[in-house]
């Protein structure tokens, strides 16, 4: 049975180029058979779905529900995933990606649950959205792809931006106001302070992700030391999802890279200085910059390939073995060590649980919606 690709935030940047790339490759030989665009906006949707669709993907495989899709709000995830799965009937997702997020806006405001509006959407509601939607995976599995950031390692990547790392939570009442609320640091500025909510939420995708691929196959972070993932085997809840889909499905993080073309630059800088980077493109590419510039044109095409890594009309992915690889991060098209910090013994023996385990707090999760999971 072909199943359904799930995209989030596929009216504009990353996701609509994603879109195209999906709906030009059409559903031939993919294990595709709709690409449901899991979007705020659903008159906008509508009108992407319109103007995406193919010979190879006809409109009537490109799905938009009248259900909005807000990962802003806890209740419009869970009205969402219900809608969802109710379309879905007898039909199974076999790929979720979640693509849809916010920048660094220098504006500080809370979602309708109290929440840092970027972390909110960028984290949460994302979270929640793939517990939601992990029963109605395929019994032979499938994939998760997270879309992150190399704003994630700020200090592996030299970039100019407040470093997620720097107060990391180590009680839950710092989880609560540093993650959750968005309390900055101390001389922390409103722009610097979004930027960071920005980073933190892009450490998070990282971090779930890893913990992800744990409790459904048991798998350490990529990468990762052997004496970690030997520590992180004896940790309690690795493979302790019971669905039949949980072992075989994979589970990864995303790094298109920054996309001047976008809404990040604008949205954390203001419009003029995102004008004004665009522009600026060709002198940044000759400085440090340069190795993570990119463009939605170019990876959203990468974003479908990473998505659907055996696709023939899109292509392969360049590395072997790089479709069966889970808690891994891509960088582009290729598979890269994610941060030092992400892979290191004391967050994959300790953050990453802990997370988990506030998440789960943080979006209310029921036990019945745990039970429906497989974690309970």
């Amino acid at each position: 049975m072909e199943g359904v690709l799930v995209l989030t935030g596929a009216t504009n940047g990353l996701g609509l180029s994603c879109a195209r790339a999906l709906a030009r490759a059409g559903t031939s030989g993919c294990g595709i058979s709709h690409l449901v665009l899991a979007c705020r906006g659903v008159e906008a949707a509508r009108k992407v779905a319109d103007s995406i669709q193919s010979a190879a993907f006809p409109r009537d495989r490109i799905v938009v529900l009248d259900q909005p899709c807000d990962l802003a709000s806890l209740a419009s995830v869970r009205a969402y995933a219900a809608a969802l799965r109710a379309w879905l009937g007898d039909r199974k997702v076999s790929v979720l990606t979640n693509n849809a997020g916010i920048g660094g806006s220098p504006t500080f405001s809370r979602s309708a649950d109290g929440f840092e509006v970027i972390w909110a959407t960028n984290h949460l509601g994302h979270f929640l959205l793939t517990l939601l939607l992990l029963p109605a995976f395929a019994p032979s599995g499938g994939r998760i792809v997270n879309v992150a950031s190399e704003v994630h390692d700020i200090k592996g990547n030299k970039i100019p931006m407040p470093d997620p790392e720097e107060e990391w939570p180590a009680t839950t009442a710092e989880y609560d106001e540093v993650l959750a609320r968005g309390r900055p640091i101390n001389g922390e500025n409103t722009r610097d302070a979004g930027q960071r909510y920005y980073t933190r939420s892009k450490l998070c995708n990282v971090i779930l992700t890893h913990e992800l691929a744990r409790r459904l196959s048991g798998a350490a972070p990529r990468e990762c030391a052997e004496a970690t993932a030997s520590k992180l085997a004896a940790v309690a809840g690795a493979r302790s999802c019971s669905l039949p889909a949980a072992t075989k499905t994979k589970v990864v993080s995303f790094n298109p890279g920054l996309m001047l073309d976008g809404t990040f630059v604008s949205a954390s800088q203001g419009a003029f200085i995102g004008g004004l980077a665009w522009l600026l493109q060709p002198v940044l590419s000759l400085t440090p910059l340069g190795k993570v510039l990119r463009s939605n044109a170019i990876s959203g095409p990468v974003l479908a390939r990473v998505s659907l890594p055996g696709a023939p009309a899109l292509g392969g992915l360049p590395e072997a073995g790089a479709a069966d690889a889970t808690a891994a991060y891509f960088d582009g098209e290729r598979l890269h060590a994610a941060s030092a910090f992400s892979r290191s013994a004391e967050v994959a023996t300790r953050s990453q649980q802990e997370l988990w385990e506030h998440s789960l707090r943080w979006a209310g999760v029921t036990e019945a919606e745990l039970k429906d999971a497989g974690f309970a």
